[in-house]
C-alpha cells in the first residue's frame, strides 16, 4: 500500500510475474545449446570453465528449464528467482518514480 492505495496483490507466483522480474539461471556444462527465445548477447560465458549465466522472463522459465533438463552437457543449474523483498523494492522503486512524473 502507498497513501492508501493497493500496489500488488497476490501469491508469490502471481507477484513474480506481475513485477515483470527475471529468473536467473546459473549454468555449468559444455556444448549447450538455447532456445530461440534466448538471444545469444544476453547469454555471459566463461567458455574456459563451462560456465552461462542469463536471465529469463518469469514466463518462459520452465520452458527454458525442460529445454536444458534434455541436454547432455548440462553438469549443474542454479536458479535464482526474485524475493519477496526484490518485487517489494521493485514496485516501490516503480511508484516513487511514478510519483516523481
Amino acid at each position: 500500500m502507498s497513501s492508501g492505495a493497493l500496489l500488488a496483490s497476490g501469491s508469490l507466483a502471481q507477484l513474480r510475474l506481475q513485477a515483470n522480474l527475471s529468473a536467473v539461471f546459473n549454468l555449468q556444462g559444455s556444448d549447450l545449446n538455447f532456445p530461440d527465445f534466448i538471444e545469444p548477447e544476453k547469454i555471459h560465458t566463461n567458455s574456459s570453465a563451462g560456465l552461462y549465466h542469463l536471465a529469463v522472463a518469469m514466463d518462459k522459465k520452465m520452458e527454458l528449464i525442460k529445454h536444458l533438463a534434455s541436454q547432455t552437457g548440462l553438469k549443474n543449474m542454479d536458479i535464482s528467482l526474485p524475493t519477496l523483498e526484490d518485487i517489494y523494492t521493485h514496485i516501490i522503486k516503480n511508484q516513487t518514480v511514478n510519483e516523481a512524473i
